[in-house]
């Protein structure tokens, strides 16, 4: 029996409204974690934040589209980190953060992300397993930001 292929969410999916696709770079769906924190806030956050501008046209990844996820999960850091009980908080909050990675596939069905901005977020939030895990990816996020913003001053 054939199993239908649902590796759509992973490869640079059709897009539903027949627009025009690009193809996903395999640097965005590399995880926070198989970096050293010195390059993976340097040289690999810039490399990021350039194939998900050069997919861009305008069209999507948008600024505030990619805002909108960053303040999601910095929202949740910041509720995890002011509760009195920081494990337990962070495992109520935990499911939420995999909620990014169906949200995600749900902007891109929308055409309001790119296929790398949309592979860039299901790869890195599906590997978050600690509190640590989420601040480190909070600071990556941050630091992709800073670089796209730096090639999309004007949006």
């Amino acid at each position: 029996m054939n199993k239908p292929n649902n590796s759509k969410f992973t490869q640079g999916s059709p897009n539903p409204q027949g627009q025009k696709n690009y193809s996903v770079d395999e640097s965005v769906k590399k995880s926070f974690k198989e970096f050293d924190l010195k390059s993976l806030y340097s040289s690999q956050a810039e490399k990021v934040a350039k194939v998900i501008h050069q997919e861009s046209s305008g069209k999507f990844n948008k600024n505030s589209q990619i805002r909108k996820f960053y303040d999601e999960l910095y929202n949740l850091k910041m509720k995890v980190e002011l509760s009195k009980d920081v494990e337990a908080e962070f495992s109520k909050v935990l499911p939420i953060v995999y909620l990014l990675g169906s949200k995600s596939a749900y902007a891109r069905g929308r055409d309001k992300i790119g296929d790398n901005f949309f592979n860039f977020l299901k790869s890195n939030v599906m590997k978050i397993e600690s509190f640590e895990d989420l601040k480190t990816f909070l600071l990556y996020f941050e630091a992709v930001l800073g670089y796209y913003k730096f090639l999309n001053p004007k949006e």
